[in-house]
């Protein structure tokens, strides 16, 4: 497997590697706040529309891949996009691109290139905060399903909901 990018592109490589994996991915997932955000993206998801898949794929790349946080009031980098690539990592703390606040309703409609450094990042406050606009937008999702947590197991049931069940149930403790 290769663990660069092609001699024509060597800041890219498009297939997953093994840098980027054990650099980027790992160390995060060891994070309970960053591990409970990146579930939210995936509890989101469950039953949602494809336009809604998307917008959550889009906020996934510009978070659990290319993300950066305030840290004593300095940018910092988390995604693993950026941790695994030293170019874009100096590059998106140089102040060139444009940092943006996270925010799932607006991070959710841009564009992004896949195979250059991104033109524009966006900033969270913590992994906590970032969960939580990510809950407040996933009330909004349109879904034609939603899924509860078991409280005295780790199972899920699917539930197919009218509205006004469908905002009860989004109360429901995890």
């Amino acid at each position: 497997r290769r663990v660069h990018g092609h001699r024509t592109m060597p800041l890219y490589t498009p297939e997953p590697d093994v840098c980027h994996e054990l650099l980027g991915h790992v160390p995060l997932f060891c994070d309970t706040d960053f591990t409970h955000f990146s579930q939210q993206i995936g509890l989101a998801s469950l039953g949602a529309t494809d336009e809604y898949i998307e917008k959550l794929a889009t906020c996934y790349w510009f978070t659990v891949e290319f993300g950066l946080c305030r840290q004593d009031g300095e940018l910092r980098a988390y995604g693993a996009g950026l941790l695994s690539s030293f170019g874009e990592l100096q590059y998106c703390l140089s102040g060139k691109p444009k940092v943006l606040e996270f925010d799932p309703k607006i991070t959710a409609l841009q564009t992004y290139p896949i195979s250059e450094y991104q033109p524009i990042y966006f900033v969270s406050d913590s992994f906590k905060s970032a969960k939580d606009l990510m809950i407040e937008y996933s009330h909004h999702i349109r879904k034609n399903m939603t899924f509860v947590t078991i409280p005295t197991s780790s199972k899920w049931k699917s539930l197919r909901a009218s509205p006004i069940w469908r905002h009860s149930l989004m109360k429901c403790p995890t």
